[in-house]
């Protein structure tokens, strides 16, 4: 959470973040350093009126990246108007939209393009330019957005850690002719009843997540060539709330428009429970258990087909906001596995540090696209300053 000062309807945050990375091991790829060094610099602004029912928020954000200097890029998260008319609200600009309920993978999540040099985990969003307009009734939701441009996925360079064997093209491949113009659409609708939480989610236009199609460079070396696709993807998204047990679910099925490529169907089921005061103490305890599988060929979405995630947090509901995440992804057809442990704690006031330690684990045949990863276990230590 940024921390702001608010002078009368003006919002100012900065944060800066401050990242080191250690690998226990050398690379593989051409980059065998054991170590990288993130600088991150975020500025929030928003201006309010009409009593927060009229918004415009402005979110630059810039990572430099040490010894992959193809890592440092800028991009602006939010450059939006946000306005409540009536039963309508409109937004216009660069924005973020987030949809899913899972843990392990958001599949339904198909607006904004993942920022994959910030992190494989694709949690990191770039912003999308679009039109949007919401609508609330008595039986839902309904939204719908028309995105005018196209972002491109970004991957990390020749001397990153975290990236595969083969290096990844700049210059891509659209199967439309409009290539990053051409207009897509969604529509959303989602309602909350008793114990459930449900959305149903429609997207027409180019893939966010490209097909990696193998060719050469100048130089006659293999290179991989991002083929972004123009699809149609149904999606619903539910969770039940049964007091200390949430049962969540996602699901897709997403139709290739040429006929080039075969449709996929995907999903994500699990539960969380939730034991509140262990021990009379403030500390809450949850454990995850999520199962994810889909239709292998073809699907650039997730590389995971046939896994189960398990996790455990713990949330100390203290004044320093400490918080401890471990999480486990398992192939359930070989002994691969991916491991993560997260832990924060406010230090100071605007001071917040969080290490964080992955490691990945595959057999010596499992071809699968995290492979790659199997010599970049690392350890980083983050150092957060809020203003």
């Amino acid at each position: 959470m940024l921390a702001s000062c608010v002078f009368a309807e003006h919002q100012f945050g900065t944060k800066i973040n401050l990242e080191s990375r250690y690998f226990l091991q050398e690379g593989e790829h051409a980059n065998t350093g054991q170590s990288e060094n993130t600088l991150r610099l975020r500025f929030d602004y928003s201006y309010s009126w009409d009593h927060n029912r009229k918004v415009i928020q402005f979110a630059p954000y810039a990572m430099w990246s040490s010894p992959d200097h193809e890592k440092s890029h800028f991009d602006l998260r939010e450059a939006s108007f946000l306005g409540s008319f009536g039963q309508i609200e409109l937004r216009f600009g660069i924005s973020k939209i987030f949809w899913g309920v899972t843990e392990s993978v958001h599949l339904v999540d198909v607006i904004n393009q993942t920022d994959l040099v910030e992190d494989p985990d694709g949690e990191e969003k770039l912003g999308q330019p679009m039109l949007a307009l919401e609508t609330i009734t008595v039986w839902g939701t309904i939204a719908g957005f028309v995105l005018p441009y196209f972002r491109e996925r970004p991957y990390p360079g020749n001397r990153s850690r975290l990236r595969g064997a083969i290096l990844i093209d700049d210059d891509p491949v659209y199967e439309s002719s409009e290539k990053q113009r051409h207009l897509d659409t969604a529509l959303r609708w989602e309602h909350s009843f008793s114990y459930f939480d449900i959305g149903l989610s429609r997207f027409e236009g180019t893939s966010r997540d490209p097909i990696l199609v193998l060719g050469s460079n100048s130089d006659g070396e293999p290179i991989f060539i991002p083929h972004y696709q123009l699809i149609r993807q149904i999606g619903i998204d539910a969770q039940v709330t049964m007091e200390a047990i949430l049962f969540k679910h996602e699901s897709i099925f997403r139709n290739y428009l040429s006929s080039e490529y075969d449709d996929f169907y995907a999903q994500a089921i699990g539960l969380e429970y939730s034991f509140y005061s262990i021990a009379e103490s403030q500390i809450d305890l949850g454990l995850i258990l999520e199962y994810i599988s889909s239709d292998k060929e073809n699907n650039a979405l997730t590389p995971f087909d046939n896994h189960s995630f398990f996790a455990v947090r713990l949330g100390f509901n203290d004044t320093q906001d400490t918080s401890f995440l471990a999480g486990f992804i398992f192939d359930n057809e070989s002994t691969s596995r991916i491991v993560s442990m997260e832990a924060s704690r406010r230090l100071f006031d605007e001071l917040t540090g969080s290490v964080e330690v992955r490691g990945f684990h595959f057999e010596e045949d499992d071809e699968s696209s995290l492979s790659s990863f199997r010599k970049d276990s690392f350890v980083q230590i983050d150092i957060e300053v809020s203003f």
